[in-house]
C-alpha cells in the first residue's frame, strides 16, 4: 500500500532526519544540510558542532542513502530529492526561508530546491559543486572539454561492475582515502548508480544557478579534480550574487573545509 501511494500517486517520501538541533532563544537562522552522493548527514557533524546555539540546524539523509528509504524503482534525480526535502521540512513545520548548505550532489539538490521553492530559501552555501556544461556532449570535436571527459568517466562508472565498485569503496574507506561518512555497500549500490546517472550526468544545475536571485556562496578546494573552476567563473559573470572562496583542500568536507563552511554560513546568516 505504501509503495502504491508513492509510486503511482507520485507522492514524495520524507527523508530520515539525522540531526534536528533546535535554537536556544530567538532563532537567528534555520540551516538545512544536504550531503553528497554516497554520504549521509553524518558529513556535517564537525560543522554543526561549531555553529552558534541560536541557529536551528537540520541534517538529512538523502533518499537512497543512510537511513532513508531506498526503493529500486525511484528515479534518483535532483527534482525528486528536492520534492522530498520540501516534504520533510513541511513535516518539521519549517515554513520560513532557510539557508541550504549542500556538498557535491547536495549542491545540485540545493540549486533545484531554490529554483522550485524560491520563497523557501534565503541563501545557498555550495561546497564542491560539480557544475558541468554538457551542451556540446553530443557534438563531435577534436578538442575534448573537461566537462565531457568527466561525463564520460561518470558514464563508465555507472556501467561498471557493481560488486567491484563496492569492494573499491570498502578499500578506500579502510585506508581513509575518503570521508568517514562515505559508504557504498550492497544495500545502496543501486541507488548510488541511479543517482550518478540521473543527478550528476543528466543535470542542468549550472544553467539553473544562473537565474537564482539569492546569495550563493561557493567553496571550492583547489585540489578538487571534479569541480571545474572555469564553470564557476562563468557563473559568477552571469550571476553577480555568486561569491567564490577557494581553499587548499580536495573534494570532501574535511580539514580546511570545516572552518571555511562555518564562516560562509555565519556570513550568509547575517544577510538573510
Amino acid at each position: 500500500m505504501l509503495s502504491f501511494v508513492h509510486r503511482l500517486l507520485n507522492i514524495p517520501y520524507t527523508m530520515y532526519v539525522r540531526t534536528d538541533r533546535h535554537a536556544e532563544g530567538k532563532t537567528r537562522a534555520t540551516v538545512v544540510f544536504v550531503h553528497g552522493i554516497g554520504n549521509t548527514g553524518k558529513t556535517w557533524e564537525p560543522i554543526i558542532d561549531g555553529l552558534p546555539k541560536d541557529m536551528r540546524l537540520i541534517a538529512v539523509d538523502l533518499l537512497g542513502f543512510g537511513k532513508s528509504r531506498k526503493p529500486d524503482w525511484l528515479r534518483y534525480d535532483v527534482a525528486m530529492q528536492a520534492r522530498s526535502l520540501q516534504t520533510t521540512l513541511y513535516k518539521l513545520r519549517i515554513t520560513g526561508p532557510v539557508i541550504i548548505v549542500g556538498h557535491s550532489l547536495g549542491s545540485l539538490i540545493a540549486i533545484e530546491f531554490a529554483k522550485r521553492y524560491p520563497r523557501r530559501v534565503a541563501s545557498l552555501v555550495l561546497c564542491s559543486p560539480p557544475l558541468y556544461d554538457y551542451s556540446n556532449a553530443s557534438k563531435k570535436s577534436l578538442r575534448l572539454k573537461a566537462d565531457d571527459v568527466l561525463r564520460d568517466f561518470y558514464l563508465r562508472v555507472g556501467k561498471g561492475n557493481k560488486a567491484r565498485l563496492v569492494k573499491l569503496a570498502a578499500m578506500a574507506m579502510k585506508y581513509k582515502l575518503i570521508s568517514p561518512a562515505f559508504s557504498v555497500t550492497d544495500e545502496n549500490i543501486n541507488s548510488y548508480m541511479a543517482t550518478l546517472s540521473a543527478s550528476i550526468v543528466q543535470q542542468t544545475s549550472l544553467v539553473d544557478a544562473e537565474s537564482l536571485h539569492l546569495p550563493i556562496s561557493i567553496i571550492r578546494g583547489k585540489l578538487d579534480p571534479v569541480v571545474l573552476l572555469p564553470n564557476i567563473k562563468k557563473l559568477q559573470k552571469i550571476n553577480p550574487q555568486v561569491k567564490l572562496t577557494q581553499i587548499a583542500a580536495g573534494h570532501e568536507v574535511t580539514g580546511r573545509f570545516i572552518p571555511a563552511t562555518t564562516e560562509a554560513i555565519l556570513d550568509v546568516s547575517l544577510k538573510s
